[in-house]
């Protein structure tokens, strides 16, 4: 069972800056509990709770992973933008770890500029040059206005002798 309140307190209790304190872990815990919700209307009513608190806990990080999550295990073809918009607040903290649990969680279930973009930034901190060009490579096919990023990997393709792409 995911109690809202006791995650919105733990929140409280890391300070102004959330994002930069929060661990995967939170998140793993998060989704066995949804994994185990047998019902679709107990996942539903949970997603209900925590829009209402969001309400008045707007920039409540739990708040909104739990109502983003739910709403992408029951609608996995609609855009996500709130775990989309999560993702990419974890790597403005330069919080990679938690940026990528998220980003990928919503690539598992959709293609997403946003989340592939962080996902391409994520592996270039880490300096995972395959896995970065491969997350921009997709980024440009769903996004062609990033001029930036085309750029990149056109560039790529060219230091690389690739003259077709």
């Amino acid at each position: 069972m995911v109690d809202l309140k006791a995650l919105l307190q733990e929140e409280k209790n890391m300070g102004k800056n959330a994002h930069a304190s929060y661990k995967t872990a939170v998140f793993q815990d998060v989704d066995k509990s949804l994994e185990a919700m047998r019902s679709d209307e107990k996942r539903i009513d949970l997603r209900e709770a925590a829009l209402s608190m969001l309400r008045d806990n707007g920039d409540s990080v739990i708040l909104t992973y739990v109502a983003g999550k739910v709403k992408l295990m029951l609608r996995p073809h609609e855009s996500n933008i709130m775990l989309s918009n999560l993702a990419l607040d974890f790597y403005n903290v330069r919080n990679w770890d938690a940026a990528e649990y998220i980003a990928t969680s919503v690539l598992a279930a959709a293609e997403s500029p946003k989340a592939l973009r962080v996902m391409g930034d994520v592996a270039s901190e880490k300096n995972d040059e395959k896995a970065k060009w491969d997350y921009y490579e997709r980024y440009v096919k769903a996004d062609n206005q990033d001029v930036d990023v085309i750029i990149k990997v056109a560039d790529h393709y060219n230091d690389n002798g690739d003259k077709k792409n």
